[in-house]
């Protein structure tokens, strides 16, 4: 069995999975009729509705070497996660870096020192990319920590991008950020 390493948090309140990723693998679980990539002890990190799309996320994940999957707003650390969360991977402690094959839908390139966590006049939190909008933390009382703890995770690991896997959501089946 190979030992996991914590290689520790960057940003206060950071809530992560550390996992092995030469573990990772895909399974087909036909109860609920989904496609898991689950590794080894830390069992399910993430499931889709295709199995193509389960197959590119762990590419993605042995792609980069992934090896620690982060939430921000996962009330409770329960799986499956509510609807309005920030989902990124790690990499020994880093943002994932570097261009790789078949990388799944990654938007339009921003900057994180234009990141801003602002509250919408309907009253939702979110953390937004100049005009785009990356992530919405609603209208729950922890709805500004959250969106401020996203900002500061972006800014901290110089996310310039923000990827998906199947579905975007809400909720996405797999996002993950780069730098």
């Amino acid at each position: 069995m190979t030992k996991l390493i914590d290689f520790g948090s960057a940003v206060a309140g950071e809530d992560c999975i550390i996992f092995d990723p030469t573990t990772a693998q895909v399974v087909y679980d036909p109860k609920p009729n989904v496609w898991i990539v689950s590794a080894g002890q830390s069992g399910q990190l993430v499931s889709f509705a295709a199995k193509a799309d389960a197959q590119q996320a762990l590419s993605i994940i042995q792609q980069y070497g992934l090896n620690s999957q982060c939430f921000v707003g996962r009330e409770g650390g329960g799986f499956p996660p509510a609807p309005t969360i920030m989902v990124y991977w790690k990499v020994n402690g880093n943002a994932p870096t570097g261009t790789i094959s078949n990388p799944g839908d990654c938007g339009v390139p921003f900057k994180p020192q234009d990141v801003t966590a602002v509250q919408l006049p309907a009253g939702n939190w979110v953390v937004m990319a100049g005009q785009t909008q990356l992530l919405n933390f609603g209208i729950a009382q922890n709805a500004e920590a959250n969106a401020q703890l996203a900002l500061s995770i972006i800014q901290q690991y110089k996310f310039t991008s923000q990827c998906f896997v199947g579905n975007k959501g809400p909720p996405a089946e797999m996002m993950y950020w780069t730098s």
